[in-house]
């Protein structure tokens, strides 16, 4: 069983590969042990967290957790224009992606670049809807994620589920 969680753990993540893998992260939340978070939070700044994690319960250090904080800056801007271009309007929003694993981050001092488009759907008090479409080179992993679908973002409280 254990060798198993560890083959499924590295083809899952790409971490003994050389080229680079990709994961379709909207995806994941439909496999075993996925879990999935959307969550609207404001103080000065919105910021819109996807979160998907894996974890199987009661087997410990194979749990990661794939996070993007959709940061918009300028909401005025946002919903004047609908859809956001990551790279081209970054005055308008900023988006930071972190994998989170008990597993050592590789010290290779990569970067992550992020690409694409955020469609503002509808947005309201509690809720944001975006359809997105973004890739997300994590050369640290040598992975590429694909957020690429609708999600709706609720303002609730942050359930910290690993890592």
């Amino acid at each position: 069983m254990k060798t198993e969680l560890l083959l499924l753990f590295i083809l899952s993540t790409g971490f003994f590969c050389k080229g680079q893998n990709e994961t379709k992260v909207l995806e994941l939340k439909k496999q075993q042990y996925f879990t999935e978070q959307n969550i609207l939070s404001s103080d000065t700044t919105i910021s819109l967290l996807q979160e998907v994690c894996y974890d199987v319960p009661e087997v410990s250090d194979e749990a990661y957790c794939l996070k993007l904080d959709i940061l918009i800056l300028d909401s005025t801007k946002a919903l004047q224009s609908r859809r956001i271009y990551i790279n081209k309007d970054s005055s308008i929003v900023k988006c930071i992606f972190k994998r989170h694993s008990y597993m050592p981050t590789p010290k290779n001092g990569a970067t992550i670049n992020i690409s694409g488009t955020i469609n503002i759907i509808s947005w309201g008090k509690r809720s944001v809807a975006l359809d997105m479409n973004l890739k997300i080179i994590d050369k640290n992993w040598n992975h590429i994620y694909i957020y690429k679908g609708k999600r709706n973002f609720l303002r609730k409280h942050y359930k910290k589920n690993c890592c």
